[in-house]
């Protein structure tokens, strides 16, 4: 039986728009709240067990079992400040699927051996660097555009476990 899964509301939150631009302002924002100000967590983050990448995961989504009380009341409190809702208990926030399809409008199918991940793109989606690397398992060697065919694939692998239902937008063909 597969696991459910909860996450953030694209539909409620961003009006179904996948592309929306105010998603990078989201992650950025939320990760900002989560952080200590002097680089590091802050101590009520590490204790809850919420890490740098945690409001990519909200958005892209989670098992259901692995979202704490606490966790949620974290996101549906800063939902209430980043969207300017009230502070209260927000169900209709959260849906039971993967949420975050996040669409690259520059993407060109290629086959492997002419795909490269777009980084760029990636870093537009408001996730630094680090999360992407530390999280999500992306080589370093992918930011500066050296993958082989092998390393493409574990990326993909990597996206696809860290809960990305279409980790194919994140590869387009080096010659475009």
């Amino acid at each position: 039986m597969a696991e459910k899964i909860i996450a953030l509301s694209i539909d409620k939150l961003f009006e179904g728009n996948h592309n929306h631009p105010g998603i990078a302002e989201f992650i950025e924002g939320f990760s900002r709240t989560i952080h200590s100000g002097d680089g590091g967590l802050s101590s009520a983050s590490t204790a809850f067990k919420v890490d740098a990448a945690f409001p990519l995961r909200m958005l892209v989504g989670i098992p259901k079992k692995l979202l704490s009380r606490e966790q949620k009341i974290l996101t549906e409190a800063y939902c209430s400040y980043h969207f300017n809702l009230p502070l209260r208990d927000q169900p209709d926030l959260w849906q039971t699927r993967h949420s975050w399809k996040p669409v690259n409008p520059k993407r060109v199918e290629a086959p492997l051996n002419q795909c490269e991940m777009d980084t760029e793109w990636m870093l537009s989606l408001g996730i630094s660097r680090a999360v992407w690397e530390k999280s999500v398992l992306i080589t370093p060697g992918a930011f500066s555009n050296k993958s082989s065919s092998s390393s493409i694939i574990r990326h993909l692998l990597s996206l696809s476990v860290f809960g990305f239902s279409d980790p194919y937008q994140f590869f387009t063909s080096h010659k475009h």
